[in-house]
């Protein structure tokens, strides 16, 4: 299922659960898809967000690891989310991302 983003970035893992697949997208680009999910994730039901990102690669320059972190402590500050942890190095880059009850 797609939830306000174009193509299939975001899919269904299970209820309450979507995953934003951020692999590949433009900085710009990914920042507004995870800034829509962050608004309408929490109205719409959902209780985790899962974001992958692209992993760190020797030389390629700043990944998105760090933008989105920045957006999501935002998000905690404000109260949009609950909880955010960095995934495992073994389930690749991104974040597990929690809205409030």
């Amino acid at each position: 299922m797609t939830i306000g983003c174009a193509e299939t970035l975001c899919e269904d893992r299970s209820a309450g659960e979507i995953e934003l697949d951020l692999r590949g997208v433009e900085r710009c680009q990914a920042l507004s898809r995870l800034e829509l999910m962050l608004r309408t994730g929490r109205h719409s039901g959902l209780r985790w967000l899962w974001v992958r990102l692209d992993p760190a690669v020797p030389g390629a320059g700043e990944t998105l690891f760090v933008p989105v972190g920045r957006r999501l402590i935002d998000a905690w500050r404000c109260g949009t989310i609950s909880h955010c942890r960095p995934l495992p190095a073994a389930e690749g880059g991104g974040y597990h991302v929690e809205y409030p009850a």
